[in-house]
């Protein structure tokens, strides 16, 4: 303790001196330290990395379906335009239809084994990167109307009555086919007045499936589509 005297005035003042702590060091990191470090690093970035991977996959694989969906689409879509806008159906079966067009062209449609042909000329198995898997035609007649619309009309005689031979007011491929060739052909195709149409395609085994029921506007008059 010192004390000192200033301008007459005695002032007590205590110095109180610290020792000096110990400097703390600064030490680098340890080898093991940087090894493990590396390895976390490594392991980020390779998540990272997969993770990019996994959705520029998946982005390209959404790609490629929306693509082959489309092209799908398109064709599906052509098919039944042809169908309903045509100038008629000349013959329809199981596995092909023949019909013509808006501008008159002869269009013969044949499907076989996943196989899609137009006059004979395949299409790709694949539409895009989808499979062709299946393709469906169900040509129908008229239903019959109902009782109160028959009463009124036509005191209850329906002209197409004999057409529905099992009586359930429906006219379907073998009420059609009246002489049951298998084909429903000239003299028979003017009793169709709608389809039912399935398209299906599929891709990584997951089925797309376009469904249709088309009304053709059209009836072919088979004098003119003779050649």
């Amino acid at each position: 303790m010192v004390l000192k005297k200033a301008l007459g005035q005695d002032f007590t003042a205590i110095s109180v001196s610290e020792k000096p702590g110990p400097l703390k060091s600064k030490m680098g990191m340890t080898l093991i330290e940087i090894l493990v470090s590396l390895a976390v690093s490594t392991m980020v970035i390779a998540l990272a990395l997969a993770t990019f991977k996994d959705v520029n996959h998946a982005a390209r694989k959404n790609m490629n379906w929306n693509k082959s969906g489309l092209d799908a689409q398109s064709f599906f879509k052509a098919f039944t335009n042809n169908i309903m806008m045509g100038k008629g159906v000349i013959s329809c079966g199981e596995k092909s239809i023949t019909l013509l067009n808006l501008h008159g062209d002869t269009l013969r449609y044949q499907w076989e084994d996943s196989v899609i042909t137009i006059n004979e000329n395949p299409l790709p198995i694949k539409i895009g990167e989808m499979m062709v898997a299946e393709l469906k035609i169900e040509p129908m007649g008229p239903e019959k109307p109902s009782r109160e619309l028959l009463e009124m009309e036509t005191n209850g005689y329906w002209d197409l009555d004999s057409l529905d031979s099992d009586k359930n007011g429906q006219i379907d491929f073998d009420e059609l086919d009246r002489n049951r060739d298998g084909i429903v052909d000239e003299g028979e195709t003017r009793f169709i007045a709608l389809f039912h149409i399935e398209f299906t395609t599929t891709e990584d085994n997951k089925p797309f499936i376009q469904r249709a029921t088309v009304h053709p506007r059209n009836h072919v008059d088979f004098i003119a589509a003779l050649p």
